[in-house]
């Protein structure tokens, strides 16, 4: 793949994120189809929440007090 289009294509990921969070600030966008699109965006990116967490090199000691957060905090099922 061209560097021109991988470049366009990290754009286009990049504003429709950007436009998601906008949305999320909006109660009356939230509705069950929107949080379908959100969670097939993330699926597309191979994006894991239990795999985020706090960088303690950079927070310092702020990072010890951000929970560390998995799925399971996060969904009931």
């Amino acid at each position: 793949m061209s560097k021109v289009l991988e470049d366009m294509l990290q754009q286009l990921a990049s504003e429709e994120a950007r436009l998601l969070l906008v949305d999320m600030k909006d109660p009356e966008k939230r509705t069950p189809q929107f949080y379908q699109a959100v969670h097939r965006v993330l699926e597309r990116y191979k994006f894991n929440i239990s795999k985020v967490q706090p960088d303690e090199g950079i927070l310092g000691d702020l990072a010890a007090a951000i929970p560390v957060t998995t799925d399971d905090d996060l969904y009931t099922h």
